[in-house]
Parts: C-alpha cells; sequence; structure tokens
C-alpha cells in the first residue's frame, strides 16, 4: 500500500467517525427539543387551562346572569298584566351550562291577608327562551252539587280554594253564575273576593261612579280580544275564562297601602314593555302576537270589562242586583283574624 492509499484509508475512518458522532449529537438535540417541548406545553396547558376554565365560567355566569335578570323581569310583568290579586314572594334560582332556573314563590291578597299560591318555575338559557316547567296556573275541576243549576267549578291546586271565572261581554254563554245567594253560606269572620263580569267595556272613571265606595275594587279585567276572536267565539260553545287566563291589572301600585292608584295607561304601558323584549319565551309571545293589537283596538270603547272586588259578605251583597254585573263568581275566601 502506497503512501496515497494509506492516507485515504485515514481520511475515510476519520469521516466515518465524524459522522458517528454528529448522528448521535443530532439524535441527542432532537431529543432534547422534544423534551423541551414536551415540557413548555406540559406548563403552557397547566397555566393556561385553568385561565380558560375561568374564563369561561365567567362568561357562561354572565350571559346566564344576564338571560336570568331577562327572562324574571318578564316574569314580573306578566304578573302585572294577569293573575288577579296574585303577587311574586321570594325567589331562587340555579344556575347550570348555557341555562338554568329559578322559582317564585306566588301568594294572593284578600284585603290584609294571604294565601299561598303555588310557585312558578322556570327553564330558561342564553339563547332567549324561557318556559314555566311548573306553575300555579293548572286547576281541578269539579262538578259542585249546590245547585240547581249544578255547574262545574275549579279549585286551585295547592290552596284548594275556588278559581274566579269571567265571561265576556261580547260572547254568549248557556248559563251565568251569580253567586250572591252562596255567599250567604259563608261565614262572618271570612274576607270574600269575587269575579264581576260587566255588560260592555267602561272605563275606571265610569266604574268608580258605578261600584259602591264600600266596596274595594282590586282588579280589572281587560278586554284582550280583538274583533276577529270574538267573530270567532261567537258561533261556538263558550265557557268562562279562568282567573289565570284572563289579563289585567291591579287597582293599586300597592296593595298594603292602597294609596297609588293605577290607570288603564300604567297597564298599555307594562304590555308594551312585553312586546319590545328582544326574548320570545312563554310570557312575550301573546303579549307581542295578540294582546297589544287587541288594546289598542278596544280601548277608544273602555277596555274594562270585568273586576275583582273584596270583602265581607255584608259588604259584597250590595251589589247584588245591578243591572251592568252579568256575572258574580266567588272566588278564595280567608279568615278575619
Amino acid at each position: 500500500m502506497n503512501n496515497q492509499d494509506h492516507n485515504e484509508s485515514v481520511n475515510q475512518d476519520e469521516l466515518e467517525i465524524d459522522f458517528a458522532f454528529q448522528d448521535k449529537d443530532v439524535k441527542s438535540m432532537i431529543k432534547k427539543a422534544k423534551r423541551t417541548t414536551i415540557i413548555r406545553n406540559t406548563i403552557i396547558s397547566v397555566v393556561v387551562t385553568p385561565i380558560l376554565l375561568f374564563a369561561g365560567i365567567v362568561l357562561n355566569s354572565t350571559l346566564v346572569n344576564h338571560q336570568h335578570y331577562k327572562a324574571f323581569g318578564d316574569l314580573e310583568y306578566h304578573e302585572r298584566i294577569s293573575g288577579p290579586n296574585v303577587f311574586l314572594g321570594s325567589s331562587s334560582f340555579d344556575y347550570g351550562f348555557l341555562g338554568g332556573t329559578f322559582s317564585s314563590e306566588k301568594f294572593k291578597v284578600i284585603e290584609d291577608r294571604v294565601i299561598p299560591w303555588g310557585n312558578e318555575t322556570v327553564e330558561f338559557n342564553i339563547f332567549g327562551k324561557a318556559n314555566p316547567t311548573a306553575s300555579d296556573r293548572g286547576s281541578a275541576q269539579i262538578n259542585e252539587k249546590i245547585g240547581p243549576p249544578q255547574v262545574d267549578r275549579f279549585f286551585h291546586y295547592e290552596s284548594g280554594e275556588r278559581v274566579m271565572l269571567f265571561y265576556h261581554p261580547y260572547l254568549n254563554y248557556d248559563h251565568y253564575l251569580v253567586d250572591f245567594d252562596l255567599l250567604n253560606q259563608v261565614s262572618e269572620d271570612k274576607y270574600i273576593e269575587m269575579a264581576l263580569s260587566l255588560d260592555q267595556g267602561y272605563t275606571i272613571d265610569e266604574i268608580n261612579t258605578m261600584i259602591p265606595d264600600s266596596v274595594d275594587v282590586t282588579w280589572y279585567r281587560v278586554n284582550s280580544y280583538s274583533q276577529s276572536q270574538l267573530d270567532l267565539f261567537k258561533d261556538g260553545e263558550n265557557r268562562p275564562d279562568l282567573a289565570q287566563t284572563v289579563y289585567g291589572f291591579d287597582a293599586y301600585f300597592d296593595s298594603t297601602f292602597k294609596e297609588s292608584k293605577r290607570t288603564e295607561e300604567d297597564f298599555v304601558e307594562d304590555v308594551k314593555r312585553l312586546k319590545d323584549s328582544k326574548y320570545n319565551n312563554f310570557f312575550t309571545f301573546y303579549v307581542k302576537d295578540v294582546l297589544y293589537d287587541a288594546i289598542q283596538e278596544n280601548k277608544e270603547d273602555g277596555l274594562i270589562i270585568g273586576i275583582v272586588v273584596t270583602g265581607t259578605k255584608d259588604e259584597l251583597q250590595v251589589l247584588n242586583g245591578l243591572p251592568f254585573i252579568k256575572g258574580a263568581v266567588l272566588g278564595a275566601t280567608v279568615d278575619k283574624y
């Protein structure tokens, strides 16, 4: 072997050794880079994940709380235009993912006494949906044998109290309940509520001149049917409306002090508030689609087609025989003492 061949062989060996070392270095560098990446990603995940979770919880809570506020506000306004002598009490709520539920106790006020009236439990979500899952709107139908004639009465599920009925002045009925004789069966130590159905539409001022001062008018029923609806009902077999299905408003802003009286304009403003709500939920769909337009149609002829009065049986008997009363249906009663 000459020197040239020997030198080429040595150079080749050195090259192979260099490649071997470089290969090891590259693999080591890759492993180190992988470890660094894994460690960095783990640290980022450990730091970022709780932040994202916290941000998600805060965002969810904010959105749900906002929708809860809107849905509960719609419920409050809906109660202000419905439910004779019924008011919302204390509330509780339970938030979940993108929604939740809230529950409000309800009570009926007769004079200065209170009757528990069930509760309203509403399920809602951040997309503007809110629907009751439980409420006081149900009632039991009983054929009461106190006639003649024997008629169907309705009783509130939870309290067992009578549910008032209303007749519309522009519809015909086979029979009208006039419960003034039934008042004689009520004891002297009771406060009573009674639904009076009128013969036409009136204003509050007109009603104030028609009803004796000794009688406490606590709620006004409004004509919430459009003429097209009435035309559909006229030829049918009509039944009186349950109290929880009609619309109207309290006579006073505060049922306890009874100092500031509400007007038809106050009622229209409450209806408009619901109509303008951004959410199409259970409490707004009828208001948006029917009620507001019907009120605008009827208000010139007198919105009030029924009233609720409270008092003792002697105080309410003075209404017996008044010509503008077409129906008088006994409601709940409560002990005076």
